[in-house]
């Protein structure tokens, strides 16, 4: 049993040694940094101009558009945290941007993460009301705020043990990479289990379950159009056509 975990181990080395060479060739690191420059590029000039859009126009401060908006702040900052420190501590292998930001980045890129899989299953849960109970009312503009204050509360909330239990751990070659750090194994345990349910489990069980219920109102609505004037079927059709298309972006986003 030993000599197999020793080979596993080995093999486990030998395969991460193989991939740091290949991914630090010089060509493979420009290509790499080329495409990070472009996701970072686009990632910040996309969503700045969508936070634009909104805020300029009140025509399109529309409930789902606020939510895009929060959307797209959330994907900025993740940008502005993530693109520069990702490739820059893969290639170094090592930790040099100091003590705070081994805090700071990790607890920020958790509260990116929430923010989005939290907005994207409010949109899903207004759109569900909005087609499957069009006769109820819609939601406030400050109840949709609220939402995003609370949902803003509650990702920095969750992601805080990120702040509070990473550290700079010294290597052999005297460099520093920074890591969680629990008090106990279980806590980190139960953070990681904590956080799937909470980023990936309930979020896309919610959006789906919505989404789901919104195609079948919509094919059932189309389908009882039919018998309608002919004028009044074409508006009716294209209504539908046009909320599929926007439940289609919101579901792809």
């Amino acid at each position: 049993m030993e000599n197999t975990t020793n080979m596993t181990n080995a093999t486990m080395d030998s395969n991460h040694t193989i991939t740091d060479q290949v991914m630090h060739k010089p060509v493979l690191m420009g290509i790499f940094v080329l495409l990070y420059c472009i996701i970072f590029l686009l990632g910040v000039s996309g969503n700045t101009l969508v936070v634009y859009v909104v805020v300029r126009n009140k025509t399109m401060q529309t409930i789902t558009n606020i939510f895009i908006t929060n959307l797209a702040v959330s994907d900025i900052l993740m940008c502005l945290l993530a693109v520069p420190f990702t490739p820059l501590g893969y290639f170094l292998q090592s930790w040099v941007f100091g003590e705070a930001l081994c805090h700071i980045v990790p607890m920020s890129l958790g509260i990116c993460v929430y923010v989005s899989t939290l907005t994207s299953t409010a949109i899903a849960v207004d759109r569900y009301f909005v087609i499957v109970y069009p006769f109820k009312p819609r939601m406030k503009v400050f109840v949709c705020l609220l939402m995003i204050v609370a949902i803003w509360v509650i990702s920095i909330s969750i992601s805080l043990p990120l702040g509070i239990y990473m550290e700079l751990t010294p290597q052999a070659d005297e460099s520093f990479m920074c890591r969680e750090k629990w008090p106990r194994v279980q806590a980190g345990q139960f953070f990681t289990v904590t956080s799937l349910i909470l980023q990936y489990i309930v979020p896309c069980s919610i959006i789906t379950y919505c989404y789901t219920k919104v195609s079948l109102a919509l094919k059932k609505r189309s389908r009882s159009k039919i018998g309608s004037g002919s004028k009044s079927r074409e508006r009716d059709e294209m209504e539908i056509k046009r909320k599929r298309r926007t439940n289609k972006m919101l579901i792809a986003m």
